[in-house]
């Protein structure tokens, strides 16, 4: 059975995190030496074009963070998922493995294959990032076969492509291989890209599709009113990035056997990341009780703000899953769903 994984965005919110239901945690970290060495456009992790915004400690903080999180009995997973890393930083990286390790952090975050046999030596697990593609069951045994121990799937896959990649996996396993554990995306921070596929540094101005839609000059030449073209933008863009959602898929997940159900937002409030994976938590404990999917979609609590978004299925991350929210009608699962 899977469990919420959520985003350490607070060292002081580890305990309401794990209150909340957090089974697992994940991080990434600036490093001033790093920075010094290769440049400001080598980046540490995928999100370091956010500054501390998304990367808000230090490798001493994330290496506290690892002990106090093992302590408690939880896992830490740390970020190494930039584009790409190039020979001349492979002794710094493998450096912050062995520091990572050495004080209880669980595992890293890897966005190819060239430090996996690294991660594996210092005993730490490895995941396969979203960078790294997976959209089909071929790719998937790639990192097995590379050392991957759990793979992060796309967010723009449907339920039945992840069940491909998860049934395909399972038989071509070889005898005796542990099975593979897999994440998804559940809550936060949705994107019309592909990660994997991003064009330039992820960052705001530094190239990324995302960051550029964002803060390039745009002239608006309609004829509608400026005030409802941002109203539209609102509604129709920025609810799929702020509240994806992919609760209704979570007793089809149960069924697949996924491990963590990612919320997603190192840069998000505290109380949103706190709230997101308590929602997951309670929804898990009806999924685990239903012995159908549309007895889950009938007894399932609705998102918080299912009468701005549910309702036109703008921000689902699983849409051919998700529970139709109808003007006085009563809740039904989708067509197809």
């Amino acid at each position: 059975m899977g469990a919420p994984l959520v985003p350490l965005n607070d060292l002081t919110q580890i305990d309401r995190y794990i209150a909340a239901g957090a089974e697992e945690l994940y991080m990434g970290f600036y490093d001033p030496s790093w920075n010094a060495a290769f440049g400001p456009y080598a980046d540490l992790n995928r999100m370091s074009g956010f500054g501390t915004e998304a990367n808000a400690y230090t490798l001493e903080n994330v290496m506290w963070a690892a002990g106090a999180v093992a302590a408690r009995g939880r896992r830490l997973y740390v970020t190494f998922n930039t584009a790409a890393y190039g020979a001349d930083k492979s002794g710094c990286v493998v450096r912050y493995f062995s520091l990572l390790a050495s004080t209880g952090a669980a595992g890293v975050i890897l966005s190819g294959p060239e430090f996996m046999d690294a991660a594996k030596e210092c005993g730490l697990q490895v995941v396969a990032s979203t960078m790294c593609a997976v959209y089909n069951h071929q790719i998937a045994a790639f990192y097995r076969d590379c050392g991957a121990d759990r793979i992060i799937l796309p967010r723009d896959l449907s339920l039945a492509d992840i069940r491909a990649i998860v049934d395909g996996l399972a038989q071509t396993a070889p005898e005796g291989a542990a099975p593979m554990e897999y994440e998804v995306f559940c809550m936060r921070n949705g994107c019309v890209f592909s990660d994997s596929h991003c064009l330039g540094m992820h960052g705001m101005g530094r190239g990324a599709l995302c960051g550029e839609i964002r803060v390039g000059a745009r002239k608006l030449r309609s004829s509608q009113d400026v005030g409802a073209l941002r109203e539209n933008s609102d509604v129709w863009c920025r609810s799929f990035h702020t509240h994806a959602c992919g609760l209704c898929a979570l007793w089809d997940f149960e069924q697949m056997g996924i491990s963590a159900y990612k919320v997603v937002g190192r840069g998000d409030m505290s109380d949103a990341i706190a709230e997101d994976t308590q929602l997951i938590t309670d929804e898990l404990a009806i999924a685990r009780n239903c012995s159908t999917r549309e007895e889950y979609l009938r007894r399932m609590r609705p998102h918080p703000y299912a009468e701005q978004v549910c309702v036109r299925g703008l921000n689902c991350y699983y849409p051919e899953s998700r529970r139709v929210v109808g003007d006085g009608a009563e809740d039904a699962p989708s067509e197809g769903g």
